[in-house]
């Protein structure tokens, strides 16, 4: 018994549009038609990607791991500043089963198929989302002070940041050879959200006062308890899917994919707080060094700063990705992949990514792409499998190589691995 196609796994893990941690089989199942090559099959993998149009990997890597950022390495991030910058970051870990209740069927010439009808998939993931946007003002101020801008007035206006961590339970079914849907319980673990409509800080010429005016709300989750067992939010999702094939021998296919449409709603002991606010510093003023039970801040009062908490549910919806797909299949050792996404309820710019794949024989496979936009303004992913007596199959990847060759000129890094075990021989998507 043969495959036609053989070349299915790298189809494997390009979604999210950034890093390629994990197959989903529900994919792999529309972008092979017929379904070919899915087989029952457990997996496991990690990953993690960072990604920023302004903050440079050299940048991200001393302020993570810790090291002296010198004025240099500031004055290389200014450059790459713009109006508006983002910064964002992802984690994942899971594990996933696919299930096929039968063999496939012999159609002719060799060539397999098998039903929608006789296979799922359930998968358990670990997820963790950060969202950030701010301007270039902000970044000065945090990392040179107020010093650059006496007589001056920093612009702190929209910033927004956002954290999601949580908990997904999701079983995909096909619902025809071409369509297949998704459906996700959702565990929320924790969550904060901060952002500040209009802000400004001005700075007296001679450093004799400080002028704010800030208009900013505050969320975060139940601070309670904080670990792995704490369910603070329970919210649902949803993906579709959606193929369609062309050629004589359905060699080309356009893949539609809608992910992570969903909400988490976060129980009644989550936390807001707002503030539309102003206020004046000008020093702490001592009345006699010999008591200082009469000093004061110069009639500056904290409760003008820290707006009361407000104890409320809170909706969160999830960061979603839209996918369209273009495939080109062939026969040989090479296949071909562009692939366009947006990202509704996140910070991530539209992205475009072109893959080439290349697999030389039934072990080995090598994949490599360019992707433009999503967090980062240019990357190039790298990804590679090696099969194990055809049964267990161990993929990898890195989302950026300039993050290595050049660090301090290059945004966005990450990588992954993925082990598969396949309890069918030769079915290695």
């Amino acid at each position: 018994m043969r495959m036609k196609f053989r070349n299915s796994f790298f189809i494997a893990g390009l979604f999210f549009g950034s890093t390629a941690f994990a197959q989903d089989p529900m994919e792999t199942y529309f972008l092979w038609p017929s379904g070919q090559n899915v087989a029952t099959k457990v997996q496991t993998w990690a990953s993690y990607s960072t990604g920023s149009d302004m903050l440079t990997n050299g940048f991200v890597n001393k302020l993570y791991l810790g090291g002296y950022i010198d004025d240099g390495l500031k004055s290389s991030v200014m450059k790459r500043q713009n109006s508006y910058n983002i910064v964002g970051a992802t984690a994942d870990l899971g594990v996933a089963g696919v299930f096929r209740f039968r063999k496939p069927d012999v159609v002719g010439d060799g060539v397999t198929q098998i039903s929608h009808k006789h296979f799922m998939s359930i998968r358990v993931r670990d997820r963790y989302r950060l969202d950030g946007a701010f301007g270039p003002e902000a970044f000065q101020l945090a990392f040179y002070g107020n010093r650059p801008f006496r007589g001056q007035t920093a612009d702190l206006s929209d910033i927004k940041f956002r954290f999601l961590h949580w908990q997904q339970v999701q079983l995909q079914i096909p619902l025809s050879n071409t369509t297949g849907i998704g459906l996700s319980v959702l565990k929320g673990e924790s969550f904060f959200k901060g952002e500040t409509r209009k802000a400004n800080l001005f700075t007296d010429p001679n450093g004799y006062a400080l002028n704010v005016n800030a208009d900013f709300t505050y969320q975060m989750s139940d601070t309670a308890k904080s670990s792995f067992k704490a369910w603070h939010g329970t919210g649902a999702s949803l993906d579709l899917y959606q193929s369609f094939y062309f050629g004589m021998d359905q060699n080309y296919v356009l893949h539609l994919a809608a992910s992570d449409i969903g909400f988490i709603k976060w129980s009644g002991q989550s936390q807001t707080f707002q503030k539309d606010t102003s206020f004046s510093y000008t020093g702490f003023t001592i009345d006699d060094l010999t008591n200082l039970n009469d000093s004061s801040f110069a009639g500056l009062s904290t409760d003008s700063l820290l707006p009361t908490a407000q104890f409320k549910s809170v909706t969160t919806w999830l960061p979603a990705t839209l996918q369209a797909t273009f495939l080109i299949r062939s026969e040989g050792k090479w296949n071909g992949m562009a692939r366009a996404s947006l990202y509704p309820n996140s910070t991530a710019r539209p992205e475009l990514k072109m893959t080439a794949m290349w697999k030389p024989n039934k072990h080995f496979g090598l994949r490599t792409s360019v992707a433009v936009g999503g967090f980062s303004r240019f990357r190039i992913p790298i990804e590679t499998e090696i099969a194990f007596a055809r049964k267990i199959y161990v993929r990898g990847g890195i989302d950026n190589a300039l993050a290595f060759i050049v660090p301090d000129k290059s945004g966005g890094q990450g990588a992954f691995v993925s082990l598969t075990y396949s309890f069918e021989r030769g079915y290695s998507n």
